[in-house]
């Protein structure tokens, strides 16, 4: 026999799990220290049930729990693990006689580990309402059975440590009523205690309000009569109630001749109708944002401008203080917006306002005279419409641009736009965002012929570039071939001569004669040497024969053989393929800038690094020297040299860049478009 089973008596408990925790937790009892009662009533289960175990067990969501345990060392174990885990599932004793034998605990760590559980008997807690809380049981190492009077004692142990646990109960309440009765009493004397309180501090904030609110009322009558605008109050037919000072001084009134007067009577005839309605229509509305100007009576027969605006009053009960007008002289702001239509009108410049979307919401007659369009052609249309297809992209970055706040100041752009007689004309914009209402506001002028004169003088600069290198092309073969040639033919006649001055001449005189054509020859030597110089310098004949790289680095060794500037070049193995024109002046901007380093930068080192990435030349000059300040195209600015570079590099479309600070230097870039095939540098 494993399991004592007794069919006749079993009561299965109907208690749902939450219910049962829900009761657990009612009793206030787990980890509470060992209470001599429980372990009384333990010991007694051990000594009539002569087990040497017996546990006052409880059971929650994860642990089994013992209030009580003799002949046990451990406060708890988990849950799974317990034999009670199965007991309270009925109401009656459970009895295990071997563990080993049954298969719902032969591997459980408690039977197979300690404390080597043979032998089980333990009998739920049961409450009132049906939870089993847990049991009371005693538990054996060895295989055995109870007796029918040991399991009869089992249970009314039990049933006395469920009524211990009852009674502990009604004390933790009984002690729990008192504490509410005197936390109750407490609250109740600390509440009168506060409610004293707030109305003495409700005496003090109602005596502090009216202050305040007398102070107001002597702050808004000041503020009333005061303020630097008219302020006038008037009732639901607009009759004007109460004026200040500002107001009776703006429209031209004493205070009696206004009194109980309407507001539009104070206005021209013409303007009476229209205000009158404003002002009936901001009384009845909810917000304060009507504001107009108007014209008024004046028997000067001058125009002067008043704005007028009105702020209702809501929920006020004085019938006399329906709103307060607002009067503000408008005469000096009309007249300057007078002065300023008058200036859009009739400017020779082309004035546009449009939308950040590009559409044009006004235009001045210059747009129409430019453009030769008419209005209608030009208002609602967009201004990128009417730009060249080649400027559209370039527009329209500009004006999302604007639209982004990316442009902080005005933003400068030229754009060619079509007019009536569909010639292209270039217009050169300057334009401002007006974030107020998110417009864009634009001034153009038409440049096409300046643009045109400018091109022209491009190219001729670029001619007269071309021509001089040709003409010092010229200059430099005829030096060198023509006048070398004649030093040369001079060197071979006095070689010639000397010996024919030396001969049948005595040993004194011939060596006196031969020392000074000796002379002679090294002038001559030393003048060839200045013209071969000279022609390299006007055209290095290895820029035509061997190309821009080697040219290069002939300048930087003629200048370290003269200057003693280390220098040093960077060239990739492939140049890629320029024109003769921009050979030359990629030449001549590289030896202008090596010119200015051994003039002004008191450098010992300069670098020259050529790049071609894609179908781009990149060169870059690089000193040591002392630098400059300020960006050196600024400084100099009236150097002719400098001049000359940017004439070259425009003249070849390249880009020329000065960089420098002072004491690291200048550095110099160009960056020009070349085609795309490439030839091996020599």
């Amino acid at each position: 026999m494993v399991t004592q089973e007794r069919p006749a008596t079993h009561k299965t408990t109907h208690s749902s799990e939450p219910a049962r925790l829900a009761a657990l937790q009612r009793y206030g009892i787990l980890d509470s220290p060992p209470e001599v009662e429980y372990d009384e009533l333990a010991t007694l289960a051990a000594r009539i049930c002569q087990t040497p175990i017996a546990l006052v067990s409880l059971l929650d969501e994860t642990r089994q729990w013992f209030k009580s345990r003799i002949g046990l060392d451990v406060e708890q174990t988990p849950r799974e693990q317990a034999f009670c885990n199965f007991a309270i599932r009925d109401q009656d004793l459970l009895e295990v006689t071997d563990a080993c034998a049954d298969p719902r605990f032969r591997d459980n760590p408690l039977v197979t580990g300690e404390p080597g559980i043979r032998f089980y008997a333990g009998v739920p807690l049961i409450t009132t309402d049906g939870h089993a809380l847990g049991t009371l049981c005693v538990i054996d190492r060895r295989r055995r059975e109870l007796e029918p009077q040991q399991r009869i004692a089992l249970e009314i142990l039990a049933r006395q440590v469920m009524q211990q646990l009852e009674l502990r109960r009604a004390l933790q309440l009984a002690a729990g009523e008192a504490a509410l009765r005197r936390d109750a009493q407490d609250r109740l004397t600390e509440s009168n205690r506060a409610l004293e309180d707030q109305v003495r501090d409700r005496s003090r904030v109602l005596q502090a309000t009216l202050d305040r609110l007398r102070d107001a009322e002597i702050q808004l009558h000041t503020l009333f009569e005061n303020a630097a605008v008219g302020l006038a109050a008037v009732d639901s037919a607009t009759q004007l109630q109460r004026c200040n000072r500002a107001f009776l001084e703006i429209v031209g009134a004493d205070l009696a001749s206004c009194r109980n007067r309407r507001v539009a009577d104070l206005v021209s005839q013409d303007d009476a109708a229209e205000l009158s309605a404003g002002l009936m229509d901001a009384l009845d509305s909810t917000t304060s944002g009507w504001l107009r100007e108007f014209r008024l009576r004046s028997a000067d027969q001058k125009t002067r401008w008043v704005r007028f605006g009105l702020v209702p009053v809501l929920g006020g009960k004085d019938p006399n203080m329906r709103g307060i007008v607002v009067a503000q002289n408008a005469s000096p702001a009309k007249l300057a917006e007078q002065e300023r239509d008058r200036f859009f009108e009739l400017s020779a410049d082309m004035f546009v306002i449009a939308g950040h979307d590009g559409l044009i919401h006004r235009i001045n007659p210059a747009c129409q005279q430019v453009l030769g369009l008419e209005p209608g052609q030009l208002l609602g249309a967009r201004l990128t419409d009417l730009v060249d297809s080649a400027d559209q992209r370039k527009a329209e970055g500009a004006l999302d641009a604007m639209a982004r706040g990316a442009v902080r100041d005005a933003l400068y752009i030229d754009l060619r736009m079509r007019d009536a007689r569909e010639r292209w004309r270039i217009i050169r914009w300057s334009a401002v965002s007006w974030r107020e209402g998110d417009r864009v506001i634009a001034v153009g002028r038409d440049v096409t012929e300046v643009v045109e004169a400018e091109s022209a003088l491009h190219a001729l600069a670029s001619r007269l570039q071309s021509i001089r290198e040709q003409e010092r092309t010229r200059i430099s073969r005829e030096i060198h071939d023509d006048l070398g040639q004649r030093l040369t033919a001079l060197k071979m006649d006095l070689d010639m001569l000397g010996q024919d001055l030396t001969r049948d001449r005595p040993a004194d005189q011939a060596e006196a004669l031969t020392r000074e054509m000796q002379s002679i020859k090294n002038l001559v030597d030393t003048t060839m040497d200045a013209v071969r110089r000279i022609a390299q310098e006007l055209r290095p004949d290895v820029l035509d024969a061997l190309g821009l790289a080697p040219a290069i680095d002939w300048l930087m060794k003629d200048l370290e053989s003269r200057t003693g500037l280390q220098g040093r070049l960077q060239a990739p193995e492939h140049m890629p393929r320029l024109t003769d024109d921009q050979t030359t002046a990629v030449f001549r901007i590289v030896q202008e800038s090596l010119t200015n380093v051994v003039r002004h930068a008191q450098a010992s080192q300069v670098s020259v690094l050529i790049e071609a990435p894609g179908d781009h030349l990149r060169i870059c000059i690089e000193d040591n020297g002392q630098g400059f300040e300020r960006d050196p195209a600024d400084n100099a600015s009236l150097s002719l040299g400098v001049l000359g570079m940017r004439e070259r590099a425009a003249s070849i479309g390249a880009k020329l860049r000065f960089f420098s600070e002072a004491g690291h230097g200048v550095r110099v870039e160009l960056e020009l478009r070349t085609a795309r095939r490439r030839r091996p540098a020599p």
